[in-house]
């Protein structure tokens, strides 16, 4: 069957002149990190089909959460995307993913000594932080290749950002390391940030535009969440697929 593919980065409207069936692939925004903390969650991915009559119809994309990229900034959930009624809800800044996927655990050792854990992506669980200094894998999102035409394995959505590991640098002179951020456009973890203030997250850390990913996040070398350094990145923008078949 061939298809005319519509794509929406943004919010916008489609007009149609006459009725029929209709399919969508809707993500929603990801979620802003907080500093120091878990990566953020994905944006959730609703897939259907409906039935249309001839009109016009708005076409909403989610924007990504914000993260906490300066100092004492707050942090968001990413909004939802929505076309024909049907909605994806944005990731969340605890990590969770709008779907219901769940981030990864953060474990603790002694004093300032903890890793955590990676954001959700839309398909998948977020990782947990690995003994003893590196931040948790976000999880992966899905794989919506053959819905915009492409091969299996080519195009993934909503992948969960990655967690930073802390770590008392300073007394021990080791490096923290940064969990990768999901399949599917996840932000990765640069793991630590500066001593000190003024410390600016990279844009790897962030969420990809329009793919619903999670922000990663960023531990300063005290391991605790004040003006050392400490960062979480904003998360990628939804985006919305529609598709119909052509007439043979």
């Amino acid at each position: 069957t061939q298809y005319s593919l519509h794509t929406f980065t943004g919010t916008s409207s489609i007009t149609f002149s006459s009725g029929g069936p209709i399919e969508y692939l809707i993500i929603g925004g990801g979620g802003g990190a907080g500093a120091g903390y878990t990566g953020a969650g994905a944006g959730a991915i609703t897939q259907g089909t409906t039935t249309i009559t001839a009109g016009t119809y708005t076409v909403t994309v989610g924007a990504g959460g914000n993260g906490s990229e300066s100092f004492g900034a707050g942090t968001s959930n990413g909004t939802s995307s929505s076309v024909f009624s049907a909605s994806a809800a944005g990731g969340l800044t605890n990590g969770n993913s709008g779907n219901g996927f769940t981030v990864g655990p953060s474990y603790q050792y002694g004093y300032n000594n903890v890793v955590s854990g990676g954001g959700a992506g839309n398909a998948e669980n977020g990782q947990g932080g690995v003994w003893d200094r590196t931040g948790g894998r976000g999880g992966n999102g899905t794989d919506i290749s053959t819905f915009i035409g492409e091969s299996a394995g080519t195009t993934y959505k909503g992948g969960g950002g990655g967690g930073s590991g802390w770590w008392a640098i300073d007394w021990s002179g080791q490096s923290i390391l940064g969990g990768a951020g999901g399949a599917g456009g996840g932000g990765t973890s640069p793991g630590t940030g500066s001593t000190g203030g003024g410390y600016v997250i990279p844009s790897s850390a962030r969420g990809v535009a329009n793919s619903g990913g999670g922000g990663a996040t960023a531990a300063g070398r005290q391991g605790i969440p004040f003006d050392d350094g400490s960062r979480g990145a904003n998360g990628g923008s939804g985006i919305i697929y529609i598709r119909y078949a052509l007439s043979s």
